[in-house]
């Protein structure tokens, strides 16, 4: 469980990196539905 919450902070710091690095619209608004559903696996 630790691990598995240990990869998902580590995902979320490489969408972060993608976020700030995006330019494109459409892709940002899936970049932050990915960093909504990863924060919601981590409140469980």
């Amino acid at each position: 469980m630790i691990l598995e919450r240990f990869i998902m902070l580590e995902e979320l710091q490489a969408i972060d990196c993608k976020i700030h690095a995006c330019i494109d619209s459409i892709e940002l608004s899936f970049l932050e539905l990915e960093v909504k559903i990863l924060l919601i696996q981590l409140k469980e």
